[in-house]
């Protein structure tokens, strides 16, 4: 290190413990009862009270707390005027100025938390102070060495660059047969970059589908903010981490396969003396020429769904026969969507590359995996993987990633243990060893790696069958939009609005049910599920309350049979979740630990929620509530997805004092029922009560006066459609993951079974025993992620299916519609292995040959 840095560094410190220390000295530090003092003021009047404990005020422990934090704060100081001191004697003290900053940084956090006193500019400024000159001196002190490393490593670039180009220099021309090589070898590789084109394709083309989808539906949806929406745009905001995650992580393994199955055949051509810059060119060639086609054929398929898509859209309900256009935007978007995945893949896969390239002569010895062998450690992995497993399942509430992650952790545990309890069984005996030796060859070499394959394919399996065959199910089987709105307005009105709901009736012929209600709120909605995660703020949560004879008559008005006697007691409720299957079922209150449980089905007490009467804005005290049960069903209309506006149903004689005690919000809710030539007339006769009650949309933009039916249609049309286009896709890329794992496991072990079973046929081994051996040990790869993944999926919809309260004749659909995939889905598996089974046979015949 030189000198002359340390030189520019030490004035530099000595200045600022000189700043600090007359900051502290005479500068304001704190001020108390009005009293602007310094820090030793401060200590002062400390010492003049008799103490912390007499100087402040009784019971006032944050400024008892902060005060005597100021003795941290002090010391921190004195040891800084020490630190300068030793360095104006040219002492090398580091560690002290290290001391000194770690009690300040504790001081600073205390203030922070405690806050007991108004602060003067001198207690923050020491500690800028402090922080510059450590940065300062810390860059100075080290920007030699780090000058010095550079210069050195710079020149054994150099020198390694003139080296390389001295080995690899060559003067001539490639003859013919050297550029027939190539192509000959590009034409015998053709099945990896049709692999990997496909990959990039899939991307392409939802990408494309995804931008166009958002363009047209955005201008038949309702108006939505652009950073809160709760509908379409949360559906956008959920694509973009779910396209980004499936696409990057898809496209960085197929391009791992493609460069790693490709190693040979590079080691190959630099024997033959290719240059460095002509191979990287042509494995850039080789790149950049399957983007650019799997991004053509992309766009020319997502175009074509999209048209598709708007000849679907222009058979709907009206109000979809007119959609946008397609302009260059939509494919802007899909374009710099797809260069983000290409960027990602890319960066993960660079080191592999450079490895490549890099190391060609490197000849890699295989070596042995380590198998876990002792027993504590196996049967802790065995419990940790069971009570994984127990938790996902007794803990489950709704379709959840988290959910289905703390699944597959447990079975990657028991992946782990069982695997290796297995081997351990099988070797104890050398009746079962020598049995089952043939199948357990490639674990005792590659047991982490294969049960590393074994967990992805589970994981991807599991995914595709649980997580988004059901999501796309749900959507798939959810009522018609027309069924999930029976009345044509929904109006929440006051006694003032009377007139105008007389009206209704008197001018326009209008069908008008009036039930009585109050403005019930919770403290945390569920409509910003997904931003309230991120800004960790939701609105309050608004309900309708009604009594238990207006949920009769409201069952009676949609045609339902009469419905059991709830027995509703003092603040107990019956919610009432207007919401179509494709929903989860929501909670009445997005609060930190309120939850709601059917005591029908979770044999737990009956689960609470804090409510108060009125609006959030009204003056209301927060009561604790009761949910007895509750049910999904249909009654006023979906208005909110589910997230507001359901039903709390009360006794009559609780919905009477509500009534009474309520501060303010609406008193009556109206449905309405008109023809459809007077839609626009009444719409238009409404709307001044938006006005009227502007207020009601104070808090949340979402919450309305009236709901009218028209664009409630569009909005769960296009949100549908959205939602099956985005999990299809996800359910595609993962169908394509698990095939593509299958693929890429049997084609890394090629080499090894093909040179396994040469030395069985040398050994005597018959084909047809050798036929049996290879087919079991493949099939014993794909069989059991596949029954796991099945079991777990057919468990969780059944727990999903009660939950959501799902009829006989919703599973009957879903089973017809969602089933059907999965059954697909499980075909095309097994009918992939049987392929790859089958190709695999035939190369050991050839090979024994």
């Amino acid at each position: 290190m030189k000198p002359e840095n340390k030189i520019h560094a030490r004035p530099f410190s000595i200045l600022c413990v000189l700043i600090s220390a007359g900051l502290a000295l005479f500068a304001p530090w704190a001020v108390i009862r009005g009293n602007t003092l310094t820090l030793p003021e401060l200590f002062f009047a400390i010492f003049s009270a008799g103490g912390i404990e007499a100087f402040v005020d009784s019971g006032d422990t944050a400024a008892f707390a902060t005060l005597a934090m100021t003795y941290v704060a002090a010391l921190s100081l004195i040891l800084y005027v020490i630190y300068g001191i030793l360095l104006i004697l040219k002492k090398k003290v580091r560690l002290l100025g290290y001391i000194s900053y770690f009690l300040y940084f504790v001081y600073i956090c205390a203030y922070m938390t405690f806050q007991g006193h108004e602060s003067g500019f001198a207690l923050p400024f020491c500690g800028l102070v402090m922080l510059i000159e450590f940065m300062i001196f810390t860059y100075l002190e080290q920007s030699s060495e780090i000058n010095r490393n550079y210069r050195m490593l710079k020149q054994r670039e150099r020198e390694e660059r003139a080296e390389r180009k001295r080995r690899l220099y060559f003067p001539g021309k490639y003859p013919p047969d050297f550029v027939r090589v190539i192509r000959t070898n590009f034409k015998y590789n053709w099945k990896n970059y049709i692999l990997f084109i496909l990959c990039g394709i899939l991307c392409s083309a939802f990408l494309t589908v995804a931008s166009g989808m958002n363009r047209m539906l955005t201008d038949i949806h309702s108006a939505e903010d652009v950073v809160l929406g709760t509908g379409l745009q949360q559906i956008l905001y959920r694509s973009i981490g779910l396209i980004l995650f499936t696409g990057i992580f898809m496209t960085a393994f197929v391009f791992s396969y493609y460069i790693k199955s490709r190693m040979s055949d590079y080691r190959m051509f630099s024997v033959l003396g290719i240059r460095s810059a002509t191979l990287s060119f042509m494995i850039m060639a080789e790149y950049v020429t399957s983007l650019l086609i799997s991004l053509a054929c992309g766009m020319i398929l997502g175009t074509a769904g999209l048209f598709g898509l708007r000849f679907i859209l222009a058979k709907e309900p009206d109000g979809y026969a007119v959609i946008s256009s397609l302009g260059p935007d939509v494919y802007i978007i899909a374009i710099i969507a797809y260069c983000i995945i290409l960027l990602f893949a890319t960066a993960i896969n660079y080191e592999s590359y450079l490895q490549i390239r890099n190391a060609f002569g490197a000849i890699r010895s295989v070596q042995k995996e380590k198998i876990p062998q002792k027993w504590r450690w196996l049967i802790l992995l065995t419990l940790l993987g069971v009570d994984l497993i127990h938790s996902s399942i007794t803990g489950y509430e709704e379709v959840s990633i988290l959910n289905a992650v703390l699944f597959l952790l447990g079975i990657y545990c028991l992946l782990n243990s069982l695997a290796s309890l297995l081997l351990k069984w099988t070797s104890a005996s050398d009746r079962r060893y020598f049995k089952q030796v043939l199948p357990q060859i490639p674990w005792q070499y590659r047991f982490r790696k294969n049960v590393r394959y074994l967990f992805l394919l589970t994981a991807a399996h599991f995914f595709a069958l649980n997580l988004y065959l059901f999501n796309l199910g749900s959507n798939l089987i959810a009522a018609p939009a027309e069924d999930l709105l029976p009345y044509d307005f929904v109006v929440m009105a006051y006694q003032d609005d009377q007139d105008t709901i007389d009206r209704l009736s008197a001018e326009y012929e209008a069908d008008v049910l009036e039930y009585p209600m109050v403005r019930m709120t919770v403290p945390s909605g569920t409509s910003w599920d997904f931003m309230a995660s991120i800004v960790t703020y939701a609105p309050p949560g608004q309900y309708v309350g009604i009594s238990e004879s207006t949920y009769r008559d409201l069952y009676k008005a949609h045609g339902l049979a009469e419905p059991d006697d709830l027995d509703l007691g003092d603040h107990e409720i019956h919610a009432v979740i207007q919401q179509d299957s494709s929903f989860a079922r929501r909670k009445l209150d997005m609060t930190s630990g309120a939850s709601m449980q059917d005591p029908s089905v979770n044999r737990a007490s009956y689960d609470s929620v804090n409510m108060k009467l009125g609006r959030p804005q009204d003056p209301s005290d927060w009561e604790s509530w009761s949910v007895k049960s509750y049910e999904i069903s249909i009654l006023t209309g979906m208005l909110q997805r589910g997230a507001q506006e359901n039903l709390m149903v009360l006794s009559d004689e609780m919905f009477r004092q509500c009534a009474e005690a309520s501060p303010g919000g609406p008193s009556s809710l109206c449905l309405v029922t008109c023809a459809p030539e007077n839609y626009s007339r009444i719409d238009q006769a409404l709307l001044p009560l938006r006005t009227t009650h502007a207020d009601d949309e104070q808090v949340d933009m979402d919450i309305r006066v009236y709901y009218g039916k028209n664009q409630l249609v569009n909005d769960i049309i296009s949100e549908r459609y959205s939602k099956i286009a985005l999990y299809g896709f996800v359910f595609l890329m993962f169908t394509t993951c698990a095939l593509f794992l299958a693929y890429v496991k049997f084609s890394y072990d090629t080499e090894d079974i093909l040179n396994r079973y040469r030395l069985f046929s040398f050994t005597g081994m018959p084909e047809k025993e050798q036929m049996r051996t290879i087919g079991k040990e493949m099939w014993g790869f794909t069989l059991p992620p596949l029954i796991i993944s099945v079991a777990g999926a057919v468990l969780f919809h059944i727990l999903t299916f009660d939950i959501r309260m799902y009829s006989t004749g919703q599973i009957r659909d879903y089973l017809a519609s969602a089933g059907v995939i999965g059954l697909l889905y499980l075909i095309l598996q097994l009918l992939w292995t049987g392929w790859l089974v089958h190709q695999m046979r035939k190369k050991i015949r050839k090979n024994n040959r």
